[in-house]
């Protein structure tokens, strides 16, 4: 075993590693809750579309927002649109989630669609 290393390595490759896995960490505890709030809310807004229920598209437009404002997630009434069509619901979410990482703030991009027929 050698406890002399003569060509000079240091101990840089420890300390890369380390700050490659905190920052592998941070960016995990900033993102995976925001990626928790928005699934839930797509599953929220698939099962609020499913069922309808006689439900007027402003109420289930209504119902949708609130969802999110439920979430914390920055969703208006501008990003959701609902149409009827021939017995076919389709409603759609488009909205940005920022994820602040200290340094840099990603803009995630999310978009949620729903089409299906309607049975009432």
């Amino acid at each position: 075993m050698r406890l002399f290393n003569p060509r000079g390595e240091g101990k840089g490759g420890l300390i890369f590693g380390l700050f490659v896995l905190f920052a592998t960490i941070f960016v995990a505890w900033k993102t995976v809750p925001l990626m928790i709030k928005v699934y839930a809310y797509e599953d929220k807004f698939k099962e609020e579309c499913k069922y309808l229920h006689r439900r007027s598209l402003d109420a289930l437009k209504t119902d949708l927002i609130f969802d999110a404002q439920q979430q914390e997630l920055p969703v208006t009434e501008d990003d959701i649109t609902v149409s009827k069509a021939a017995n076919t619901l389709k409603a759609d979410a488009n909205f940005v989630v920022p994820i602040d990482l200290a340094v840099y703030v990603y803009n995630w991009n999310v978009s949620i669609n729903y089409e299906a027929p309607i049975f009432e």
